[in-house]
């Protein structure tokens, strides 16, 4: 679950195996990469604030190669 949605400054994953997380990518509607970080101990608040207004998606990987996707939207 991510939150707020549509956010502004910063985004809140809340999942219960996010400690699990090794990577994540975030791109935009078009499927243009906007930004990508891997490593252990993801911090599951993201900084916006680079991106503009728009549709994007999260798309998180964990340790064991399972990839789940989340839409959320930027004003």
């Amino acid at each position: 679950m991510l939150y707020p949605n549509p956010a502004s400054e910063k985004l809140t994953v809340n999942s219960p195996d996010w400690d699990s997380v090794v990577g994540i990518e975030i791109s935009d509607v078009a499927g243009k990469l906007v930004f990508h970080k891997t490593g252990n101990k993801m911090d599951n608040q993201l900084i916006l604030n680079h991106l503009s207004a728009g549709i994007y998606f999260l798309k998180t990987e964990n340790k064991n190669s399972i990839v789940t996707t989340y839409k959320f939207v930027v004003k």
